[in-house]
């Protein structure tokens, strides 16, 4: 069946690229994150699932952070970023 294997190889690639893509969407639940996570895993992928998932969330958390407005008052900032 080597024909079979090398369709294979290229549905997985394509099937973790896709659920990579679907990972790094922001607004994903925590449920959502964990089911991509386990497929990921299962498809031999975590360590591209563990990158692809804090890349996301540094830059969500970049992008919040930076929209938090800084009046002159270091203590209101502290607890702005806190939340």
């Amino acid at each position: 069946m080597p024909p079979l294997a090398a369709k294979l190889t290229s549905l997985t690639t394509s099937l973790v690229s896709a659920l990579l893509q679907t990972l790094s969407y922001p607004h994903n639940h925590k449920e959502v994150v964990k089911k991509l996570i386990s497929l990921l895993i299962r498809l031999d992928a975590g360590a591209a699932a563990r990158s692809t998932f804090l890349a996301a969330r540094t830059e969500t958390a970049r992008r919040l952070v930076r929209t938090i407005r800084f009046d002159g008052h270091i203590g209101t900032y502290i607890s702005d970023l806190a939340i």
